[in-house]
């Protein structure tokens, strides 16, 4: 079979700039942020739970979760965090255990890097070959995520 990479890295630390040049030199990607984007949406495995469990103020007028409102309501609330978990990261799991089998059926030999914020605490860096974590100072972290997110320093 071929090579399972688990890539990750705190916050706004290069994991896409990583994954991105991986592809681009070949690997099969998978990110699981975009997954957990997808099982969030009207439809996606965890849309009904979330909304059930953190009510209707996390809609958008058109029913899709306002990612910005589900965040201020879990961080910073480790019970409720826990609780968004539960309903995101198993089908996140899943959708990316397809795809590698998908992958793998196709490419025998190929490499397959699974980009994920949270790989260590989790435990799932155990289910990989290898394992690359993104670092960069805490300087050029805010300084990403202020970039990224549109947001100021504070």
């Amino acid at each position: 079979m071929g090579l399972r990479v688990g890539l990750t890295g705190g916050l706004a630390s290069g994991k896409t700039y990583v994954s991105e040049e991986l592809e681009r030199l070949g690997c099969f990607v998978v990110r699981a942020d975009a997954l957990g984007h997808a099982v969030l949406m009207p439809g996606g495995e965890a849309y009904d739970a979330a909304v059930r469990e953190f009510g209707a103020g996390i809609l958008d007028p058109d029913g899709a979760i306002n990612r910005r409102l589900l965040a201020a309501a879990v961080f910073g609330h480790p019970v409720q965090l826990e609780r968004l978990n539960s309903f995101v990261h198993p089908p996140v799991r899943e959708r990316t255990q397809r795809a590698l089998a998908d992958f793998f059926a196709r490419e025998p030999d190929g490499i397959a890097v699974v980009e994920a914020a949270i790989l260590i605490e989790t435990g799932s860096w155990r289910s990989y070959d290898k394992l690359i974590v993104a670092i960069c100072t805490p300087e050029q972290q805010i300084e990403r995520a202020m970039k990224r997110d549109g947001v100021s320093r504070e």
